[in-house]
């Protein structure tokens, strides 16, 4: 009941707030109803003799009928309208209301009442709106409009309610609902009373009522009027405590604002200026509804452009945008464009509310296949209404207008972003770039991609990459002029055209063509943000959906995978392939679009590599840098940065494109060298473009020339190998060959640091034939040049250092070899020490491998050795060695090829693990030597052959095969004393003494040092005495076991010459020659004597 007199007090009390106040004090103090000052005249003009008792009063004014009536009549009294022309006699100018209409005069200062300025005025006019919106009869055109859809709707029934209590605007309120059915005419007047209602929300009277409690809880310190009630409540709708019945209102009223948005006081107030300014009403009249949406894109396309609008105006703004996203204000036309979607994946959705996120979710076709929802996927119409929707409320923007971001995200922006001022994406932008970071949470990760999907497919859905780069977009790839011109046609930024345009133009400027210095970066960030995932990059996505639902969609973790499609590159559909490797290619020039690279390497990044991050175009020389980086500490405990190096150097095989250094530095080299490979339109493998250069290089080697290879390509193609060296699988054609042997004999060795390949090194003999094929082209390749011998130049890298930077690539292990007799050999590193003997060991194993003795060579090669076959790519296992070792003993080389020979002799005479066909020939007889204690290489040097010539010169040597072997030994060391490291040492002072100006080669040194013996023992020292004497019983059983061939008159002179035993020959001969003479000489002629006629016939 004191709801019903607070009323009446409301509704003739020119202060309302008063006489609600005195109105809950009549219980108190039992006065008459009658007696108030404030209803003592309305009391006795309707309840006449009733006024004495207040049940009665309130009785009397309960009768609808009555009430309704006493209204009707004060609003078309005569007496209403000159109080109306008395009050607002002043603005009646400023109005086109006629007080002559006297049907229309108060409904049309009703219209207009925003133009008006008098006080009184306006406050006459509030309490006539209140009569007025009590009752659609009282409305004037409305009955006439509406009176068809009142009765269809069944809208009128209420009006016979008691409990209606007046109407009260119910009426009004049910054909809102229906809004959508109302004919054009009832729709028009339902937007106009509720654009005059808007000022106060006392003027709406079903919202007044079922908001009152909620307004004295979320609002008691907003006055009424302008709107400022409507705002508050708006603003505060989805907070706890707001009842159900205010929320349906406040509902119904933004459905009317999103048809027109003049029913939005706060919005009209505080925007009518930037509305007018930006010319947001170009081409309507003023009576027209003006849907929100228009409103809010002409202000946001100002607001983008740089130009100024209000804060209030902001706000508010805000305020519709955010409304706009909520699910019970979806447009009508979304709902229609996307029924089916809605109820084939979204029906439970409508539950909690997210039907437009449950939309979003689906409108990416890739989740679609992961999910396995089949192969519905959500209709262009309903995405295009999506997209519309986005743009209207400018969801990027500001984070805030978006309720489920909002929600999800709050603790994250909290945490991470909580200094960033909002508006302009600058939140949003944070948020990305915390993206794979530990603060984000999955819903969030989830809601802001689900938006960023829809943004990266709309060049002016991103607020800071549109202020800075519109002007460049218009000039550059003919974009809109205009943010809010709509179209329903695919136009550059929608068609992701633009996007691309400016990202070409940022990345490949030229003169005519450059961005703005605020716009590239914008570009720049995009750019990084649609790397985070395949579906923030259409390009690729759009392209490769069957092979993303076919090769990642199990197993893949999120933001994974366009790391699957490069990993499967080769067998993916052409369209798609394509785009992987394009964007492969710019990944791999520029950082910033690898997420993976810019997370997890970061601080290594700006440690080893900074000065790469200043250039412009990095051209992959921030990779490169990390890659020759990847042994340092920092790299070796960061797995996942150590992985996403390892990964990019994987897929750089699958296509020469994704090394940009390396093809540009081969391009010309490739044409020329390696045509047949340039052929093929497909993709070019990389390893088969470094198979064919390095060919050239050992080529080149062998040849003893210099590669035909550029300076640059050359330096590159050198990259390229180390890294194949130090890790087997960027070497496919080796893993390939020995994944077997891998499995067999390196199962549990690391790939890293060229672990596999040193293994299959050290069990070559046991290897497939396919792979040992492999291994020596490797070894050839690191034998041409030593800087591509990855695990010599890491082990020998401070020795390398310290003694042979001056050298030449192809000298590098000589000059380390050369340093291993010296006193400083002491000093060197373990590690180099065994992989020099190890590389020498390998060298010795076939000619090839040592290019200096093939090129010096090369003539005896094919003179003398043509039957030894190396045109097989497997070891020779010292075959031709031997045979040349025996040219060498025949004294058949010239002095070029024999001291190269000779060199190599004595390295293996100093270790002989590096005469391969000794250690097959004799290998009982080694054992016997080591007696199984010790290792081969733990014996000091020469020391194993000096056993076997001793066993040999003893005759305990009873195996043909190694009997022979020795026998050549001590032969080749007879043939030249350099081959005879241990002879050489012991004389090497009595050479010098004795020999001086007598060159060494075939042979000489050792007869000039045999002769000295021969003339007089005392004259040599006693080392070289006693190893003379040795090697000459050695020298003799030598012949008697292994016989030089003698082909040749001279060979046989050559042989006895040689000989230790040459003077014996010598005096046999001379003692021959004087038998002869003196048996002539004594013994006469020994023909018959014949006369002088028969000689001369």
């Amino acid at each position: 009941m004191r709801l019903l007199v607070l009323f009446v007090v409301t509704l003739f009390s020119v202060r309302r707030a008063s006489g609600a106040e005195k109105g809950s004090q009549l219980g108190n103090k039992k006065t008459l109803i009658a007696e108030q000052p404030e209803c003592a005249e309305d009391v006795r003009k309707i309840c006449k003799d009733q006024v004495s008792n207040n049940l009665n009063v309130l009785e009397c004014l309960q009768n609808s009928q009555l009430i309704w009536k006493y209204k009707h009549d004060l609003t078309h009294s005569d007496r209403f309208q000159d109080a109306a022309l008395d009050l607002c006699k002043g603005d009646l100018e400023k109005v086109p209301c006629k007080p002559e209409n006297k049907d229309n005069f108060i409904s049309c200062l009703l219209e207009h009442k925003f133009n008006i300025t008098s006080f009184k005025c306006h406050q006459f006019l509030g309490k006539v709106a209140t009569i007025i919106f009590s009752d659609y009869n009282m409305i004037q055109k409305f009955t006439d409009s509406c009176q068809n859809d009142i009765e269809k709707l069944k809208c009128g029934r209420m009006n016979f309610d008691e409990n209606a209590l007046h109407s009260q605007g119910r009426t009004i309120s049910c054909l809102s609902q229906h809004f959508e059915d109302l004919s054009n005419n009832c729709q028009h007047e339902i937007l106009r009373i509720a654009e005059l209602q808007s000022d106060d929300f006392h003027l709406d009277r079903p919202l007044y009522f079922a908001c009152r409690e909620d307004r004295e809880k979320f609002c008691a310190d907003v006055h009424a009027g302008e709107g400022r009630v409507y705002t508050c409540l708006l603003r505060n709708k989805n907070k706890k405590g707001m009842s159900d019945e205010c929320k349906e209102k406040l509902f119904l009223r933004e459905k009317l604002i999103m048809q027109d948005y003049k029913i939005s006081h706060g919005l009209v107030k505080a925007c009518r200026q930037d509305i007018r300014n930006n010319q947001c009403r170009r081409g309507t009249s003023s009576n027209r509804e003006i849907k929100l949406a228009q409103i809010l894109i002409c202000l946001e396309g100002a607001t983008l452009k740089g130009k100024h609008v209000a804060g209030e105006c902001e706000a508010e703004m805000a305020l519709h945008r955010r409304m706009l996203l909520e699910d019970k204000n979806l447009t009508p036309d979304l709902l229609a464009a996307c029924s089916e979607e809605i109820e084939n994946f979204c029906n439970s959705h409508s539950i909690d509310g997210s039907i437009l996120s449950c939309l979003m979710d689906h409108a990416v076709p890739s989740h679609q296949n992961f999910s396995g929802t089949g192969g519905y996927t959500v209709g262009p119409q309903c995405i295009r209404q999506v997209e519309d929707l986005l743009k209207v409320t400018d969801a990027s923007e500001d984070w805030r207008v978006d309720p489920i971001l909002e929600e999800s995200c709050q603790r994250v922006v909290d945490s991470s972003c909580s200094s960033v001022q909002p508006g302009e994406g600058r939140v949003i932008q944070c948020l990305m770039t915390k993206l794979n970071s530990p603060h984000m949470e999955p819903a969030c990760k989830a809601a802001l991609l689900r938006l960023m999907y829809f943004v990266a497919r709309d060049f002016s859905l991103d607020a800071q990459l549109y202020k800075y780069c519109h002007n460049n977009a218009e000039k550059f790839c003919n974009a809109k002029k205009d943010w809010a011109e709509v179209t329903k046609t695919t136009d550059p930024e929608r068609g992701l055209v633009t996007l691309s345009c400016l990202y070409h133009v940022a990345y490949h400027p030229t003169k005519e063509k450059k961005l703005d210095k605020k716009c590239a970066p914008e570009v720049k960030r995009v750019m990084r943000q649609r790397a985070l995932s395949v579906d923030l990059n259409p390009e690729v996505e759009e392209q490769c959906l069957p092979d993303l639902a076919s090769k990642c969609s199990s197993d893949i973790e999120e933001g994974d995978e366009m790391e699957c499609l490069q990993d499967n590159l080769e067998f993916l559909e052409e369209k798609c392939r394509i785009a992987v490797k394009n964007f492969t290619i710019e990944e791999v020039e520029h950082r910033e679009l690898n997420p993976s690279l810019t997370l997890h390497c970061d601080d290594i990044i700006n440690r080893y590599c900074e000065d790469y991050l200043d250039e412009d175009s990095e051209n992959g020389d921030v990779l490169e840098c990390l890659i020759a980086h990847k042994r340092e500490f920092e790299v070796r405990t960061s797995p996942k940065c150590l992985a996403t190096i390892e990964h990019f150097q994987l897929i750089s095989l699958k296509d020469y494109s994704f090394s940009p250094k390396f093809k540009e530095s081969c391009d010309h080299d490739v044409m020329l060298l390696c045509p047949d490979l340039m052929q093929h339109s497909s993709t070019r493998h990389k390893a088969e473009i470094v198979a064919c250069l390095s060919g050239k290089i050992w080529q080149a080697a062998i040849e003893g020339k210099k590669p035909e290879l550029g300076h640059k390509c050359l330096d590159e193609l050198r990259s390229q190998l180390l890294q194949q060296q130090s890790d087997i699988r960027l070497n496919p054609f080796l893993q390939q060959s020995c994944q077997t042997d891998i499995d067999h004999y390196c199962k549990d060795v690391a790939h890293t640091e060229g672990k596999v390949l040193e293994c299959l090194r050290e069990n070559r003999k046991f290897l497939t034939k396919l792979c040992q094929q492999e291994i020596f082209k490797a070894d050839a390749i690191a034998m041409a040049d030593n800087q591509l011998d990855f695990a010599l130049v890491t082990d020998c890298k401070h020795m390398i250092k310290r003694y042979c930077s001056q050298e030449d690539n192809d000298h590098l292990l000589e000059c380390l070899k050369s340093h291993k007799d010296t006193a400083e050999w002491v000093n060197f590193d373990q590690k180099c020490k065994r992989i020099i003997a190890t590389r020498m060991i390998e060298r010795s194993s076939d000619i090839r491998l040592n290019p200096s003795l093939h090129k010096a060579c090369d003539l005896e090669m094919t003179k003398f050795c043509a039957k030894v076959i190396l045109n097989e790519i497997e070891f020779s296992e010292g075959k031709m060695v031997a045979c040349l070792r025996d040219q060498l003993i025949a004294k058949k080389l010239r002095p070029s090829c024999e001291e190269e020979l000779a060199n190599l002799m004595k390295e293996s005479a100093l270790d002989i693990r590096q005469n391969p066909t000794l250690m097959n020939a004799c290998k009982f007889e080694i054992k016997m030597c080591i007696n199984g204690a010790q290792k081969l290489e733990e014996y000091s040097e020469g020391e194993i052959e000096e056993c076997l010539k001793a066993q040999f010169v003893k005759h305990a040597i009873i195996n043909d095969t190694c009997k022979q072997e020795v026998a050549k030994l001590v032969e080749a060391g007879e043939a030249d004393i350099m081959a005879d490291p241990i002879l050489y040492r012991a004389c090497s002072q009595d050479i010098h003494s004795h020999c001086p100006g007598i060159d060494h080669g075939r042979g000489r040194w050792l007869s000039c040092l045999l002769n000295v013996l021969d003339e007089n023992q005392e004259h040599l020292s006693s080392p070289c005495s006693e190893k003379l004497i040795s090697r000459k019983a050695m020298f003799e059983y030598a012949a008697k076991v292994a016989p030089i061939a003698v082909e040749t008159v001279q060979e046989l002179v050559n042989q006895a010459w040689s000989s230790p035993s040459r003077s014996y020959f010598l005096i046999v001969l001379t003692v021959f020659v004087a038998f002869i003479f003196l048996g002539g000489l004594f013994f006469g002629r020994a023909t018959k004597r014949l006369r002088a006629e028969l000689k001369n016939k």
